[in-house]
């Protein structure tokens, strides 16, 4: 190891190098109290290697001083990485319904660009009976978007039943 001496000259002097191996286990269980069943598990294994180099023992220990707060904030980082992993996230997803088939669709999409999704799932529910298994079907698929968005997800799987029967019934039919 160089070492600046005075006048700007550089001196080699022995030098002590500490090397610390850790390894570090960390594991979360979550139990339901009530069965007492465990429902998430999840551990993490790391090799950490920290080395210090001094011109004695004691300054390369001083070296590695930092050591426990390198470990800690590693288990800080990986508590609050466990945490986000169970907390519940907003997540945007796109539907897609129709607006083509009569001008009940049409006036739909504005009402439902507009965020009305009642105005539109009122224009929808007229095309429902429509005499066109298309156009019935489409209105079916529309009404389930728009229940689903509402949050009425058994709502919206009848009508999502219901546009299976007529795609599988009606369609070939009329074809």
């Amino acid at each position: 190891m160089k070492l600046p001496k005075s006048l700007g000259i550089y001196v080699d002097w022995p030098v002590q190098e500490v090397t610390l191996a850790t390894n570090i286990v960390h594991g979360w269980r979550i139990y339901d109290p009530h069965t007492k069943v465990v429902i998430d598990e999840c551990s993490y294994t790391k090799n950490m290697m920290i080395s210090g180099r001094g011109i004695n023992p004691m300054k390369a220990l001083k070296a590695i001083a930092n050591r426990n707060e390198t470990l800690q904030e590693y288990s800080r980082n990986l508590g609050i990485a466990y945490a986000q992993r169970l907390t519940s996230k907003s997540v945007r997803i796109a539907r897609n319904y129709f607006v083509r088939g009569t001008d009940n669709f049409k006036i739909a999409q504005r009402r439902a660009q507009a965020g009305d999704w009642s105005g539109a799932a009122t224009l929808w529910e007229n095309e429902l009976a429509n005499s066109n298994p298309k156009i019935a079907g489409r209105a079916h698929y529309s009404m389930a978007i728009s229940k689903e968005i509402k949050g009425d997800l058994a709502q919206a799987i009848q009508f999502a039943l219901s546009l299976i029967q007529i795609t599988i019934i009606a369609l070939p039919k009329a074809m």
